[in-house]
């Protein structure tokens, strides 16, 4: 296969670049659930509007090739769980140009949030922390005389507490245990 590539000029310019793309995700499991369509309605209208775009938008991606079923999640539930099969297909017509719409807005929210600029700052700062000479150093001397002298040498120019004496360390005993609620009777 490789070979078959070499053999086409490889120095031909495209006429457009490729862009390489990445995605990040994050699901966050929300407080409401549902166990009964009632249940169901109230948690669609207290829920937070992304929880509604990952369970019908974001789910499309994820579910495109089906060939049986529905695409959306809440669809699927209350065919599948509730065997409400008019239901569900309400629920799965919701138009594509309203989830859409949608998707802007979230991602909108996003940005005005600083998205972008925070993965931006983030690898220059990842960068700018774990290179210069004094990091290189605590590393070294982690690998050479252990962890707590690379801490001592790294914390000490700051007045850690850790190294100074005895008498301006915390005192252990300082500590406040949880107290069990009262007992009823």
């Amino acid at each position: 296969m490789m070979a078959e590539a070499q053999s086409h000029s490889p120095v031909r310019g495209a006429r457009t670049p490729f862009y390489f793309n990445s995605a990040e995700h994050l699901l966050r499991i929300e407080p409401q659930r549902a166990a009964t369509l009632a249940e169901l309605l109230e948690a669609i209208q207290s829920c937070r509007a992304e929880s509604i775009f990952q369970h019908t938008f974001r789910t499309l991606q994820e579910h495109h090739f089906i060939r049986e079923g529905f695409s959306n999640d809440f669809a699927h539930w209350a065919f599948a769980a509730c065997n409400e099969v008019g239901l569900a297909e309400r629920l799965a017509s919701i138009p594509l140009s309203q989830l859409s719409a949608m998707k802007l807005v979230v991602n909108q929210a996003y940005e005005n949030m600083g998205l972008a600029s925070t993965q931006t700052l983030g690898p220059i700062l990842d960068g700018l922390m774990r290179n210069p000479p004094d990091a290189q150093r605590c590393v070294e001397t982690a690998a050479e005389q252990g962890v707590r002298a690379a801490i001592e040498g790294r914390d000490g120019p700051f007045g850690d507490y850790s190294q100074a004496p005895a008498s301006g360390r915390p005192d252990p005993a300082n500590r406040i245990d949880p107290v069990s609620p009262p007992t009823r009777t």
